[in-house]
């Protein structure tokens, strides 16, 4: 609560789910579900008050954005301060689960979630922006409708998406949404490995602006100083490859665009507007003519030379150093990003939390990567092995079944044999006979 004695004015806050002391009971409900109607039933309990959720087996995909929102009043603008005097302000009920916008077993074939707007789940979601509730999202579409309102005016959602424009749409999908669109709404079918390469996606699109602005610049004005940068640019996949020098530059370019030009500039890059950006302008090239030149000078400076791959800036530090590819700069789908160090690099601690590909069918195949590595023990030997796996762009299996587990396993805290029993009678026999296998790390 937070009060002004001189204007006689107070203010509290009000919290869905303040005293909810049953979050992991409802994420123990998901781990139980065997089955797409258990995970909703688990879900419909509302014991989890937040989070975008993604659900698959070998008939389904589903999603559904999750959250606890209150029933209230209409005829207020939720994203201001109300009458706490009012019975009329006081929150109902939760809005019902079923209520959620949720989407299963789309036409486009496939679910996403990027930290988009929940319309943007997937391509013609068909999810209205303003459904549940005009007051459902903190920031919502920009729809014009007359204030105060006792009923949401009767448009299709068409008329909803094509009335909040430019925030509804494809237009709200920020980089790694657009990435995910980009890729997966081609017409084909993709592989596994595919889908691996995917999970560890450092495509720039900003980079298909950033380049031609660049190279435009530079044949209006060349200069002898940026002409191997400018090679190396014109010829660059628009990848944050460790091998890459020309990436090293575009990251070097853009934080020195920010120091001299403001953040708020520099994000035009990353919109989903980007491509209005004027290429051929004298202004907006004489800008980014600048900031490769501060670029040159600061990589200089850092590293005594001016070109660098990006895996000698970028790396990990964890019972060795690995040079990582990613970086969060420009919202790439797979990002590593850290404190920058006084010798110029970037230790990596931050950007992705792990990473799985899953493919469905008998046996479930099943991969994964936990940045850096799975123990904080700098003797144990999966110290730093994923930190490993990751510098080469590579993942782990992920053992699944009980016999998986078993075949796997160094050592157990408890009763082995409460895994046994879940195995068939001949695997079982087979798991009692075999030595436990020695520690692997990759």
């Amino acid at each position: 609560m937070k009060s002004d004695l001189e204007r006689h004015r107070a203010w509290s806050v009000k919290l869905p789910n303040f005293d909810g002391v049953n979050y992991s009971l409802g994420l123990y409900g998901l781990m139980k579900a065997r089955n797409l109607q258990d995970f909703k039933a688990a879900l419909s309990r509302q014991l989890m008050p937040r989070w975008n959720l993604l659900y698959s087996d070998a008939e389904n995909i589903y999603w559904v954005h999750n959250g606890n929102v209150a029933a209230r009043a209409q005829g207020y603008d939720w994203r201001k301060p109300v009458p706490g005097w009012l019975k009329e302000t006081e929150w109902g009920p939760y809005i019902p689960f079923n209520l959620h916008p949720q989407l299963l077993n789309p036409p486009s074939g496939f679910l996403q979630n990027c930290n988009d707007p929940f319309w943007v789940a997937t391509r013609a979601s068909g999810l209205d922006p303003l459904a549940p509730a005009p007051y459902y999202l903190q920031n919502p579409p920009a729809v014009d409708q007359p204030q105060p309102r006792t009923a949401l005016p009767e448009r299709t959602v068409e008329q909803y998406l094509l009335a909040a424009k430019p925030i509804a749409g494809e237009e709200a999908l920020n980089t790694r949404g657009e990435r995910v669109f980009q890729v997966l709404t081609q017409d084909r079918k993709f592989t596994l490995d595919e889908m691996k390469e995917l999970g560890l996606d450092t495509y720039l699109l900003p980079a298909d602006v950033i380049v031609p602005l660049l190279d435009r610049a530079y044949k209006r004005k060349p200069e002898p100083r940026l002409a191997r940068a400018l090679d190396l640019i014109r010829a660059w996949d628009h990848r944050s490859a460790t091998d890459s020098a020309a990436f090293t530059y575009i990251y070097f370019w853009a934080k020195a665009y920010i120091d001299l030009f403001s953040g708020s500039r520099f994000s035009r890059f990353i919109s989903y507007s980007r491509r209005k950006i004027d290429v051929d302008s004298a202004e907006e090239q004489d800008m980014a003519l600048r900031a490769l030149h501060e670029a040159l000078d600061r990589i200089q400076k850092r590293f005594g030379r001016s070109e660098v791959p990006w895996g000698d800036v970028n790396v990990v530090v964890r019972g060795g150093v690995f040079p990582m590819d990613g970086t969060d700069l420009f919202g790439v789908l797979h990002p590593d990003e850290g404190v920058e160090q006084e010798d110029g690099r970037i230790h990596s601690n931050d950007g992705w939390g792990h990473l799985m590909v899953v493919m469905e069918g008998e046996p479930k195949q099943i991969w994964s990567l936990l940045p850096y590595g799975q123990s904080e023990d700098p003797n144990s030997p999966h110290y730093n092995d994923q930190a490993r796996l990751h510098s080469r762009r590579q993942l782990k299996r992920f053992w699944f079944t009980p016999e998986e587990i078993l075949r796997h396993t160094t050592r157990v805290w408890g009763n082995r044999d409460r895994l046994r029993k879940l195995l068939p009678s001949r695997a079982r026999q087979q798991a009692v006979s075999e030595p436990a296998p020695p520690a692997r790390c990759y």
